[in-house]
């Protein structure tokens, strides 16, 4: 008896509740159900690069041996004194070697086989144009357009809205090409990456996503954004919860009405993911906008590497240490040992790959997301030596997370090499492979170090990782990537949002039919009281 009293009580509350926000819950559905399919068009309609690699190169001894004799010249010309990274990168001529002194400058580069070429970049004008054409090169690199073809470049030091937060580099150079289509592209040249791909019709579908998925319009006004999203997000959540109610609490029995019907059928497929949305969407919207995320940072080393370098003449590295290996990068790195250089030792090559790594075109967008580590192993190297070091990857990894945390070494609780993307580490970072040092401090806090660069990469912490735990479950499906493919989860998401769409149309359509037969039978009651 009482539970049948229960079910009564819950029925009519549900529907009480779903008919008080069918309207505002249609519209959520409306504003939230497009912007949503928006997203995954924005991948399949927008432009799509030429390459999705970074460029990449091949050292052989003599060039190697080039490198201790173009950091000697380079030192005598204080050209290294306020350096935090020190990199040999891929260019337009062959490898160069990068400096970066400051996360929001522009980067200086010395070729390699061009020593004359310290002296122009010691200048500020000098230090500008060759990050700049380094920027240009990228840029035809990965989209296959002429250089001759670029009508623009910014050096952008800010998160904007044709460039949101989410794209994680910075700083990056933003290049437009001419052409109908404004292709332009975002280049990190610390990197070499390409940050982000943006053309006419990608623009679009992301001012749309922006106006009506996230409001980003009001972002000079947080608190009303929130507010005003949050309600929406009440009102879809209490019309999913109310409608589950009354299909678990009504009977089963013939309705005859097909709206009424069709109506209750889609229901059932869709309240679980109306709820899913809503909760992690309300979720992932607090914690944004009130609680700091660490890993909207990336930090450079403290240090300058050209104070560690007491030697004023550094020796050559052993060939020995080199025969039989092939190269694909060299970087300069403070370690407890002194400063060392850190070799990269090539990857095996994989299909859709060539000797030089560029040939990706044919790469899947499933490849491309899951992300592939650009060295096998690397090699160190004592640099006021040139022998071989008794320093390896963890141990630098460990020294640097400890340097950018201030943790004590007992906190460590694990470290492990992360060598593709994935819900843990997004493949916004653009960096593989990388080290991921877990604390047990208060925090749970947990470090990305990208050895190669000795750069933070990414950071977060017990309460970041439950909220893109929740966010990457039930907002985006991430987890039936282990069943299906990206496009296979992207076409499945869409099927329930055009579904949910059509239950609200039909559950308005049904809202307007009642208020009108409603209206008609108060009609009919008030004649018959004025003929008697």
């Amino acid at each position: 008896m009482q539970l049948t009293v229960l079910t009564k009580s819950l029925r009519l509350t549900s529907l009480r509740w779903h008919k008080r926000v069918v309207w505002f819950g249609a519209f959520t559905l409306l504003l939230w159900g497009v912007s949503g399919i928006s997203h995954p068009l924005m991948s399949w309609l927008g432009p799509q690069a030429e390459r999705f690699y970074p460029p990449s190169f091949t050292l052989n001894t003599a060039e190697v041996e080039q490198v201790s004799q173009l950091i000697n010249t380079a030192l005598q010309a204080g050209t290294l004194d306020h350096a935090r990274v020190i990199k040999l990168v891929a260019g337009a001529r062959g490898p160069q070697l990068q400096i970066t002194e400051a996360m929001d400058q522009p980067r200086r580069y010395l070729p390699l086989k061009e020593n004359k070429g310290v002296n122009n970049l010691s200048a500020p004008d000098g230090k500008a144009d060759a990050d700049e054409q380094q920027a240009r090169w990228l840029a035809s690199y990965y989209t296959g357009r002429e250089n001759a073809e670029i009508t623009q470049i910014e050096f952008k030091t800010q998160f904007s809205v044709d460039y949101p937060w989410v794209n994680r580099l910075l700083p990056v150079y933003k290049i437009r090409f001419n052409g109908a289509d404004q292709l332009t592209a975002y280049v990190h040249t610390e990197t070499n990456a390409l940050a982000s791909l943006n053309n006419r019709t990608k623009q679009s579908l992301q001012s749309l996503f922006q106006a009506l998925h996230t409001w980003s319009w009001l972002g000079h006004s947080e608190l009303s954004r929130v507010l005003i999203i949050s309600l929406l997000i009440a009102c879809l959540f209490a019309m999913a919860l109310s409608g589950v109610m009354m299909v678990f609490t009504f009977r089963s029995r013939q309705i005859l009405s097909p709206a009424r019907r069709w109506h209750r059928r889609i229901a059932y497929l869709v309240w679980l993911p109306l709820l899913g949305w809503s909760a992690s969407g309300f979720y992932h919207l607090l914690q944004n906008s009130y609680i700091t995320n660490p890993s909207e940072k990336l930090i450079l080393p403290d240090a300058y590497i050209g104070e560690n370098l007491s030697n004023p003449r550094l020796p050559p590295i052993n060939p020995e240490l080199l025969r039989g290996k092939q190269l694909n990068s060299l970087a300069l790195v403070n370690s407890s040992k002194g400063p060392q250089y850190r070799l990269s030792l090539s990857p095996t090559n994989e299909p859709g790959t060539n000797d030089s790594g560029n040939n990706d075109s044919g790469m899947s967008r499933e490849a491309r997301f899951k992300g592939k580590p650009q060295e096998q192993q690397a090699l160190y190297i004592h640099i006021n030596s040139g022998e071989a070091s008794e320093i390896q990857d963890p141990q630098l990894a460990l020294e640097m997370a400890l340097n950018f945390s201030g943790f004590a070494a007992e906190q460590i609780s694990a470290i492990s090499q992360v060598i593709h993307f994935g819900p843990g580490y997004d493949f916004r970072n653009k960096r593989l492979p990388v080290w991921q040092v877990d604390f047990n401090d208060s925090h749970g806090s947990r470090l990305f170090i990208d050895t190669r660069s000795g750069v933070l990469v990414d950071s977060n912490r017990s309460v970041d990782r439950a909220e893109r735990w929740s966010f990457s479950i039930l907002h985006k499906w991430t987890h039936l990537s282990r069943f299906m493919s990206r496009l296979q989860r992207d076409l499945l998401i869409i099927a329930c949002l055009l579904l949910s769409l059509l239950a609200g149309v039909l559950g308005a359509t049904m809202q307007v039919k009642r208020r009108q037969m409603q209206k008609t039978r108060k009609n009919t009651v008030s004649c018959c009281a004025a003929d008697a």
